[in-house]
Protein backbone atom coordinates (compact mmCIF):
# COMPACT_ATOMS: atom_id res chain seq x y z
CA UNK A 1 0.00 0.00 0.00
CA UNK A 2 1.16 3.57 -0.69
CA UNK A 3 0.71 6.75 1.45
CA UNK A 4 -1.24 9.00 0.47
CA UNK A 5 2.01 11.48 0.80
CA UNK A 6 5.17 12.40 0.82
CA UNK A 7 8.00 11.22 -1.07
CA UNK A 8 7.59 7.63 -0.61
CA UNK A 9 4.14 8.16 -2.16
CA UNK A 10 5.64 9.40 -5.24
CA UNK A 11 8.21 6.96 -5.38
CA UNK A 12 5.97 4.20 -5.49
CA UNK A 13 3.78 6.01 -8.03
CA UNK A 14 6.68 6.37 -10.55
CA UNK A 15 7.11 2.24 -10.60
CA UNK A 16 5.31 0.79 -13.31
CA UNK A 17 1.84 -0.61 -12.59
CA UNK A 18 2.46 -4.30 -13.23
CA UNK A 19 5.55 -3.94 -10.17
CA UNK A 20 3.19 -2.06 -7.94
CA UNK A 21 0.75 -5.08 -8.48
CA UNK A 22 3.54 -7.98 -7.94
CA UNK A 23 4.92 -5.85 -4.58
CA UNK A 24 1.70 -5.03 -3.07
CA UNK A 25 0.97 -9.15 -3.71
CA UNK A 26 4.22 -10.21 -2.00
CA UNK A 27 3.76 -7.52 0.91
CA UNK A 28 0.28 -8.68 1.86
CA UNK A 29 1.14 -12.25 1.62
CA UNK A 30 4.46 -11.71 3.97
CA UNK A 31 2.46 -10.00 6.10
CA UNK A 32 -0.26 -12.69 6.46
CA UNK A 33 2.39 -15.60 7.10
CA UNK A 34 3.81 -13.10 9.42
CA UNK A 35 1.56 -14.33 12.42
CA UNK A 36 2.05 -17.73 11.94
CA UNK A 37 5.87 -17.55 11.78
CA UNK A 38 6.53 -15.86 14.97
CA UNK A 39 3.79 -17.47 16.92
CA UNK A 40 4.53 -21.05 15.60
CA UNK A 41 7.98 -21.14 16.47
CA UNK A 42 7.66 -19.84 19.94
CA UNK A 43 4.33 -22.51 20.06
CA UNK A 44 6.90 -24.98 18.94
CA UNK A 45 9.62 -24.14 21.83
CA UNK A 46 6.71 -23.43 24.74
CA UNK A 47 4.83 -25.77 25.65
CA UNK A 48 4.42 -27.44 22.52
CA UNK A 49 2.09 -30.50 23.39
CA UNK A 50 -0.36 -27.49 23.62
CA UNK A 51 -1.66 -25.92 20.37
CA UNK A 52 -2.15 -22.30 21.98
CA UNK A 53 -0.76 -20.63 19.20
CA UNK A 54 -4.07 -21.61 17.15
CA UNK A 55 -6.41 -18.97 18.40
CA UNK A 56 -3.97 -16.31 18.07
CA UNK A 57 -2.70 -16.72 15.08
CA UNK A 58 -6.52 -16.60 13.93
CA UNK A 59 -7.17 -13.69 15.15
CA UNK A 60 -3.91 -12.04 13.89
CA UNK A 61 -5.48 -13.50 10.44
CA UNK A 62 -8.91 -12.31 10.89
CA UNK A 63 -7.50 -8.29 11.79
CA UNK A 64 -5.00 -8.30 9.03
CA UNK A 65 -7.07 -9.61 6.28
CA UNK A 66 -9.54 -7.54 7.35
CA UNK A 67 -7.59 -4.75 7.35
CA UNK A 68 -5.98 -5.59 4.09
CA UNK A 69 -9.66 -6.26 2.71
CA UNK A 70 -11.03 -2.41 3.29
CA UNK A 71 -11.50 -2.35 6.84
CA UNK A 72 -10.48 0.13 9.41
CA UNK A 73 -8.34 3.62 8.83
CA UNK A 74 -7.05 5.14 7.10
CA UNK A 75 -10.51 6.32 5.27
CA UNK A 76 -8.47 7.43 1.89
CA UNK A 77 -7.10 3.96 1.02
CA UNK A 78 -9.88 1.82 2.16
CA UNK A 79 -11.93 1.80 -0.97
CA UNK A 80 -8.39 0.31 -2.91
CA UNK A 81 -7.61 -1.59 -0.50
CA UNK A 82 -11.16 -3.49 -0.96
CA UNK A 83 -10.97 -3.87 -4.69
CA UNK A 84 -7.53 -5.12 -4.49
CA UNK A 85 -8.48 -8.31 -2.02
CA UNK A 86 -11.38 -8.90 -4.37
CA UNK A 87 -12.52 -10.48 -1.49
CA UNK A 88 -15.85 -10.32 -2.75
CA UNK A 89 -18.61 -11.85 -0.48
CA UNK A 90 -21.05 -14.71 -2.06
CA UNK A 91 -24.33 -15.25 -1.25
CA UNK A 92 -25.46 -18.62 0.27
CA UNK A 93 -26.91 -19.57 -3.36
CA UNK A 94 -23.70 -18.48 -5.06
CA UNK A 95 -21.81 -21.15 -3.15
CA UNK A 96 -24.10 -23.57 -3.40
CA UNK A 97 -22.64 -23.28 -7.27
CA UNK A 98 -19.59 -22.89 -6.45
CA UNK A 99 -18.63 -25.25 -3.78
CA UNK A 100 -18.92 -28.34 -6.42
CA UNK A 101 -16.36 -26.65 -8.47
CA UNK A 102 -14.11 -25.96 -5.21
CA UNK A 103 -14.32 -29.54 -4.66
CA UNK A 104 -13.07 -30.52 -8.30
CA UNK A 105 -10.49 -28.24 -8.24
CA UNK A 106 -9.11 -29.73 -4.84
CA UNK A 107 -9.43 -32.93 -6.95
CA UNK A 108 -7.21 -31.63 -9.94
CA UNK A 109 -4.62 -30.41 -7.61
CA UNK A 110 -4.32 -33.43 -5.35
CA UNK A 111 -4.06 -35.41 -8.27
CA UNK A 112 -2.05 -33.70 -10.73
CA UNK A 113 0.43 -32.87 -8.20
CA UNK A 114 0.78 -36.81 -6.99
CA UNK A 115 0.90 -37.54 -10.85
CA UNK A 116 3.83 -35.13 -11.63
CA UNK A 117 5.85 -36.05 -8.08
CA UNK A 118 5.57 -39.72 -10.14
CA UNK A 119 7.14 -37.86 -13.37
CA UNK A 120 9.43 -35.73 -11.43
CA UNK A 121 11.67 -36.86 -8.57
CA UNK A 122 10.84 -34.26 -5.28
CA UNK A 123 13.52 -34.28 -2.41
CA UNK A 124 11.82 -34.00 0.78
CA UNK A 125 11.32 -30.78 2.89
CA UNK A 126 12.66 -30.85 6.26
CA UNK A 127 10.14 -31.81 8.87
CA UNK A 128 9.11 -28.25 10.49
CA UNK A 129 7.30 -29.94 13.74
CA UNK A 130 9.21 -31.94 16.35
CA UNK A 131 7.17 -35.26 17.46
CA UNK A 132 3.81 -33.44 18.56
CA UNK A 133 0.64 -35.47 20.11
CA UNK A 134 -2.02 -35.96 17.37
CA UNK A 135 -4.35 -33.28 18.41
CA UNK A 136 -1.46 -30.69 18.44
CA UNK A 137 0.04 -32.20 15.15
CA UNK A 138 -3.43 -31.85 13.41
CA UNK A 139 -4.14 -28.67 15.38
CA UNK A 140 -0.99 -26.76 13.46
CA UNK A 141 -1.31 -28.98 10.44
CA UNK A 142 -4.67 -27.19 10.45
CA UNK A 143 -3.09 -24.02 10.73
CA UNK A 144 -0.87 -24.34 8.49
CA UNK A 145 -3.42 -25.15 5.58
CA UNK A 146 -5.83 -22.28 6.44
CA UNK A 147 -2.47 -19.90 6.48
CA UNK A 148 -1.01 -21.03 3.32
CA UNK A 149 -5.05 -20.36 2.03
CA UNK A 150 -5.56 -17.07 3.13
CA UNK A 151 -1.74 -15.67 2.54
CA UNK A 152 -1.16 -16.86 -0.82
CA UNK A 153 -4.54 -16.36 -2.21
CA UNK A 154 -4.79 -12.61 -0.65
CA UNK A 155 -1.50 -12.01 -2.02
CA UNK A 156 -0.90 -13.87 -5.01
CA UNK A 157 -4.77 -14.59 -6.43
CA UNK A 158 -6.05 -11.08 -4.72
CA UNK A 159 -3.56 -8.13 -4.93
CA UNK A 160 -0.92 -9.79 -7.23
CA UNK A 161 -3.56 -10.64 -9.87
CA UNK A 162 -6.15 -8.63 -9.65
CA UNK A 163 -3.73 -5.95 -10.33
CA UNK A 164 -2.37 -7.19 -12.95
CA UNK A 165 -5.39 -8.23 -14.96
CA UNK A 166 -6.71 -4.87 -14.83
CA UNK A 167 -4.16 -3.89 -16.89
CA UNK A 168 -2.91 -6.71 -18.82
CA UNK A 169 -5.94 -9.30 -18.95
CA UNK A 170 -6.30 -12.99 -18.00
CA UNK A 171 -2.97 -14.68 -19.83
CA UNK A 172 -0.22 -12.35 -18.65
CA UNK A 173 -1.83 -11.80 -14.89
CA UNK A 174 -2.34 -15.86 -14.05
CA UNK A 175 0.88 -16.56 -15.64
CA UNK A 176 3.25 -13.74 -14.03
CA UNK A 177 1.01 -14.60 -10.74
CA UNK A 178 1.65 -18.59 -11.17
CA UNK A 179 5.04 -18.33 -11.43
CA UNK A 180 5.32 -15.43 -8.60
CA UNK A 181 3.22 -18.42 -6.29
CA UNK A 182 6.06 -20.98 -7.70
CA UNK A 183 9.04 -18.75 -6.68
CA UNK A 184 7.20 -18.23 -3.49
CA UNK A 185 8.02 -21.80 -2.44
CA UNK A 186 11.53 -22.09 -3.11
CA UNK A 187 12.82 -21.65 0.23
CA UNK A 188 11.22 -25.54 0.86
CA UNK A 189 13.93 -28.14 -0.57
CA UNK A 190 10.82 -29.17 -3.03
CA UNK A 191 10.69 -25.72 -4.64
CA UNK A 192 12.84 -26.36 -7.95
CA UNK A 193 11.32 -29.90 -8.56
CA UNK A 194 7.47 -28.62 -7.98
CA UNK A 195 7.70 -26.00 -10.76
CA UNK A 196 5.14 -27.27 -12.65
CA UNK A 197 3.06 -28.37 -10.18
CA UNK A 198 2.81 -25.09 -7.85
CA UNK A 199 2.63 -23.26 -11.42
CA UNK A 200 -0.52 -25.16 -12.41
CA UNK A 201 -1.90 -25.21 -9.16
CA UNK A 202 -1.92 -21.21 -8.91
CA UNK A 203 -3.14 -21.46 -12.95
CA UNK A 204 -6.47 -23.23 -11.53
CA UNK A 205 -6.91 -21.50 -8.13
CA UNK A 206 -6.65 -18.26 -10.56
CA UNK A 207 -8.86 -19.02 -12.73
CA UNK A 208 -11.22 -20.23 -9.99
CA UNK A 209 -10.76 -16.54 -8.78
CA UNK A 210 -11.27 -14.78 -12.12
CA UNK A 211 -14.90 -17.02 -12.97
CA UNK A 212 -16.21 -16.09 -9.60
CA UNK A 213 -14.73 -12.86 -9.27
CA UNK A 214 -13.68 -13.29 -5.66
CA UNK A 215 -10.55 -15.06 -3.93
CA UNK A 216 -12.86 -16.82 -1.60
CA UNK A 217 -13.36 -19.98 -3.12
CA UNK A 218 -9.81 -20.16 -4.04
CA UNK A 219 -9.16 -19.84 -0.26
CA UNK A 220 -11.28 -22.75 0.26
CA UNK A 221 -10.04 -24.89 -2.20
CA UNK A 222 -6.69 -23.66 -1.39
CA UNK A 223 -6.79 -24.99 2.37
CA UNK A 224 -8.80 -27.72 2.10
CA UNK A 225 -6.78 -29.57 -0.99
CA UNK A 226 -3.32 -28.43 1.42
CA UNK A 227 -5.07 -29.78 4.91
CA UNK A 228 -6.07 -33.43 2.72
CA UNK A 229 -2.92 -33.57 1.87
CA UNK A 230 -1.10 -32.80 5.90
CA UNK A 231 -3.48 -34.58 7.34
CA UNK A 232 -3.67 -37.67 5.14
CA UNK A 233 -0.18 -37.98 5.24
CA UNK A 234 0.17 -37.60 9.23
CA UNK A 235 -2.32 -40.03 9.88
CA UNK A 236 -1.44 -42.73 7.00
CA UNK A 237 -5.36 -42.38 5.73
CA UNK A 238 -5.18 -44.58 2.83
CA UNK A 239 -2.49 -46.90 1.11
CA UNK A 240 1.31 -45.54 1.27
CA UNK A 241 1.49 -44.87 -2.21
CA UNK A 242 -0.85 -41.88 -2.08
CA UNK A 243 1.36 -40.09 -0.30
CA UNK A 244 4.73 -41.37 -0.85
CA UNK A 245 4.30 -42.17 -4.72
CA UNK A 246 6.96 -44.26 -6.51
CA UNK A 247 8.86 -42.67 -9.78
CA UNK A 248 7.39 -43.75 -13.39
CA UNK A 249 11.26 -44.86 -14.12
CA UNK A 250 10.54 -48.01 -11.83
CA UNK A 251 7.05 -48.72 -11.38
CA UNK A 252 6.10 -47.85 -15.55
CA UNK A 253 2.87 -46.76 -16.55
CA UNK A 254 0.97 -48.31 -14.12
CA UNK A 255 -2.29 -48.39 -12.68
CA UNK A 256 -2.21 -45.83 -10.38
CA UNK A 257 -0.85 -43.85 -13.32
CA UNK A 258 -3.95 -43.92 -15.62
CA UNK A 259 -6.18 -43.28 -12.29
CA UNK A 260 -4.46 -39.99 -11.24
CA UNK A 261 -4.73 -38.72 -15.36
CA UNK A 262 -7.98 -40.17 -15.65
CA UNK A 263 -8.73 -38.26 -12.22
CA UNK A 264 -6.91 -35.19 -13.26
CA UNK A 265 -8.56 -34.93 -16.79
CA UNK A 266 -12.02 -35.55 -15.08
CA UNK A 267 -11.92 -32.86 -12.24
CA UNK A 268 -10.42 -30.40 -14.74
CA UNK A 269 -12.96 -30.79 -17.54
CA UNK A 270 -15.89 -30.86 -14.69
CA UNK A 271 -14.69 -27.63 -13.05
CA UNK A 272 -14.34 -26.01 -16.33
CA UNK A 273 -17.97 -26.75 -17.34
CA UNK A 274 -19.21 -25.78 -13.83
CA UNK A 275 -17.64 -22.37 -14.30
CA UNK A 276 -18.19 -21.95 -17.84
CA UNK A 277 -22.52 -21.77 -16.81
CA UNK A 278 -24.75 -20.37 -14.10
CA UNK A 279 -25.98 -23.64 -12.44
CA UNK A 280 -28.30 -21.87 -10.27
CA UNK A 281 -28.97 -18.57 -11.33
CA UNK A 282 -25.98 -17.74 -9.63
CA UNK A 283 -23.42 -15.13 -10.78
CA UNK A 284 -20.46 -17.91 -10.89
CA UNK A 285 -20.02 -17.46 -14.68
CA UNK A 286 -16.27 -16.93 -15.88
CA UNK A 287 -15.96 -13.31 -17.75
CA UNK A 288 -12.28 -13.50 -18.16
Amino acid sequence: MSPEVGPVSRLWRKLPASLRAVLSGLFVFFALQLGWNVLAVANMRLFPHIPWSAPLVLVYLWVVFRFFSGAWGPASTSARRRAAMGARRLSAREWRAVLPTCLAAVVFIISTTILLYRIIEVPGDAAAMPELPWWSQYVMLLMISLVAGVSEEAGFRGYMLGGLLRRHGAGVAVGVSSVMFWLAHLNHASGYARAVSLILMGATLSYLTICTRSILPAIVAHATADSTVFIGAAAGIGPDYIWSPLPLARTGLDTYFWILLLLSIVSCLAGAAMLSRDRSGAAVECRA
